[in-house]
């Protein structure tokens, strides 16, 4: 059994900011607990947990097309910028968001949780809710999870 990290993800904000997954080791995201409301002109005081709302995210302005409205979704960053043994390794600390040497792998988390592979070069995982940067504001609410790393 690893470290258990708990971390807190609010539904306002865009990619929140990041945790270092060292080279060598796994993260499982466990989703403990919250709710949050997603677009109440739309969906009107209703919560959801991680699987987010009933309405697919159809448009190209969502980080996560064809996945619900709201939900949870996270995504793995490594830079391109160093090779290590022929792997990509991560320039740190001040990688936060995606530019021209960055590449990510986006997924959603569900209440099931996900297990992110060990690698042998280090990562960074990020998380948010499945929204319009543009719409975001008005979102209110937080998820609770747990990040296992061993």
């Amino acid at each position: 059994m690893g470290a258990k990290i708990p971390r807190k993800v609010v539904a306002f904000e865009t990619w929140q900011k990041g945790i270092t997954i060292p080279a060598g080791y796994s993260v499982f995201v466990h989703y403990k607990d919250g709710l949050w409301n997603i677009n109440p002109g739309k969906h009107g005081p209703n919560k959801y947990g991680p699987e987010g709302g009933p309405v697919k995210a159809e448009k190209s302005e969502y980080p996560m097309t064809g996945q619900s409205e709201g939900c949870l979704i996270g995504r793995v960053l490594y830079s391109e910028n160093v090779k290590s043994n022929g792997h990509f390794v991560m320039e740190f600390p001040q990688l936060e968001d995606d530019d021209d040497n960055t590449r990510s792998t986006l997924f959603a988390i569900d209440r099931d949780g996900i297990l992110i592979p060990k690698t042998d070069y280090p990562k960074v995982l990020q998380l948010r809710c499945n929204d319009i940067d543009s719409g975001i504001y008005d979102n209110e609410g937080e998820l609770h999870l747990e990040l296992e790393i061993w």
